[in-house]
């Protein structure tokens, strides 16, 4: 019985063994395939401070068939062309869902993800100079003639998302001219003249889902699905 005991307890140890070897491959393999697939994202899009993270264990049999569960994907920077213009995403956060690695392109089924525009990219989408407002606004100056003379006044307001047309509109404008109660249609026209709907567009087959003012810029929350992301 001692015997079969020792036997029981070399057999045990062995798969142990066996197990942690698993382990210790699967963390050499995951990190290899993770710095493979940060280079083939980064071959299609010009990041800076990115990192990868890739799901499925064992980690070995997902690289054979270049398919993993989910994959995140974090950076500091990424250039983006919008129909407004070229911008910076910065602390860009995402999650992909359902990834396919192949050499032309890396595919997933669905994607969630955040990222910031600073106010200077937002100005200059804006054509205004626009800054954050406090609580969840944004603050512009603007100037209209009325009656011969002309209004100057601070303006802040929501920005939120035109689904349809993915673009970044105002909503609950509120207009500060020296203490003067101004009428609703001369309020809307001074809004008009510091913010035109700016269309995002985004590349990718991503769709802006979401925009919230913080005091560090434009708060972006996208989603996508059957994303593409073609290498160069």
């Amino acid at each position: 019985m001692k015997v079969l005991g020792w036997i029981a307890g070399i057999l045990l140890l062995i798969g142990l063994l066996g197990v942690g070897a698993v382990f210790v491959l699967d963390a050499q393999i995951r990190e290899r395939v993770e710095a493979e697939a940060l280079t083939r994202v980064t071959a299609t899009v010009p990041l800076t401070g990115a990192d990868i993270a890739v799901e499925g264990f064992p980690v070995a049999w997902h690289a054979l068939r270049l398919q993993f569960p989910a994959v995140d994907l974090t950076a500091e920077t990424a250039p983006v062309t919008l129909a407004a213009g070229e911008v910076t995403a910065r602390d860009l956060d995402a999650r992909l869902v359902d990834v396919s690695v192949a050499d032309d392109a890396v595919r997933a089924a669905g994607l969630q993800g955040s990222a910031r525009l600073d106010y200077a990219d937002v100005s200059r989408l804006a054509g205004t100079p626009i800054a954050y407002g406090q609580g969840d606004r944004i603050r512009a100056e603007g100037s209209l003639e009325v009656l011969g003379q002309t209004v100057t006044g601070t303006i802040t307001a929501v920005p939120v998302v035109d689904a349809a047309t993915q673009a970044i509109t105002l909503e609950s404008p509120q207009v500060d001219v020296a203490g003067v109660r101004l009428p609703d249609q001369v309020i809307s026209a001074l809004v008009d003249t510091v913010w035109q709907p700016v269309p995002l567009a985004l590349p990718y087959g991503l769709s802006l889902a979401s925009v919230t003012a913080t005091p560090d810029g434009l708060q972006l929350a996208v989603t996508g699905t059957d994303v593409e992301l073609q290498r160069g």
